[in-house]
């Protein structure tokens, strides 16, 4: 499981945003995170859910009622989350494509830095969509990757994340909680959001 995500992340740099799967500390704050204030069962889709890790934790804590999706793009990594946890339902599909009923709670692990500012608009834009009015999305970023691309990334490179990182500041009066993680590698943030209650009219400014 170990090789074949770091086989992946080399075969798709731009998807698998990390070398290695992500640290079990984080993994648990992702999922208590998730399942935090809750009253009663939850609908939760899981964006990205790559080889398993913060699946694990979220259907380890998980009470009876919940519900629980995996989107995952990448079919390797399909096949590993089928053979981990059968039954659980796995969409191979890109979320933009995706179509459901709400969800309470959405948590993603996808490398939203490493995609054109226009897909992660439109990524934000579909996440919001699926969520119920008082739900929730649970995503983190780590610690230190961006200042790097900032400084070191090319010229068009510091553009696209310029832009992403305007997407967010913009997205500041939904956070309802941000939770670091510094024992993960590298130290990572947990970011909680609210559904705006206008999505596009934030996000474009």
């Amino acid at each position: 499981m170990l090789i074949e995500f770091i086989t992946q992340s080399i075969r798709n740099r731009r998807t698998v945003g990390a070398v290695l799967p992500s640290s079990r500390g984080l993994c648990r704050a992702l999922a208590v995170t998730t399942l935090s204030e809750r009253k009663g069962p939850l609908r939760i889709l899981e964006v990205g859910a790559g080889t398993g890790p913060v699946t694990a934790e979220l259907t380890q804590r998980m009470q009876p009622g919940d519900h629980l999706d995996a989107v995952e793009l990448n079919g390797a990594f399909c096949q590993i989350l089928t053979q981990r946890f059968p039954g659980l339902p796995i969409h191979p599909i890109s979320i933009l494509d995706y179509e459901a009923e709400p969800y309470d709670r959405i948590i993603s692990g996808l490398p939203l830095a490493n995609f054109p500012a226009d897909m992660v608009e439109a990524i934000y834009d579909k996440i919001f969509s699926l969520m119920k009015p008082d739900g929730r999305f649970i995503m983190f970023h780590y610690l230190g990757i961006r200042e790097t691309l900032r400084h070191f990334g090319t010229a068009g490179s510091r553009r696209n994340l310029s832009r992403i990182l305007d997407m967010e500041r913009r997205l500041r009066p939904v956070v309802a909680a941000e939770v670091r993680v510094p024992w993960n590698v590298p130290p990572a943030v947990v970011t909680v959001r609210f559904r705006p209650e206008n999505t596009r009219k934030l996000l474009s400014g």
